[in-house]
């Protein structure tokens, strides 16, 4: 399954990489990643695409949920193409 995260961040050097090395050292890949300022603020909205299973994405969530420089997740599941 595909499944896109939206996700409100702190806009500083390292937040980026921290999670995707998390991704990296589980193997997973990102189809896509997107990464906006907020205006007049110390924060980014992150976007991420991932494929994995229902149980890797549920320990994805729970690792995001533990970080202290995400303070907004959401997620959608995303259709596969045939």
């Amino acid at each position: 399954m595909k499944k896109t995260y939206t996700m409100v961040v702190k806009d500083r050097a390292g937040v980026l990489s921290r999670i995707t090395a998390y991704i990296r050292r589980n193997g997973w890949n990102v189809e896509q990643v997107h990464v906006t300022p907020i205006a007049a603020s110390e924060q980014s909205s992150m976007s991420l695409t991932i494929a994995f299973t229902k149980s890797e994405a549920q320990r994805f969530e729970q690792r995001l949920r533990e970080w202290n420089f995400i303070f907004e997740i959401s997620g959608a599941e995303q259709e596969d193409e045939q």
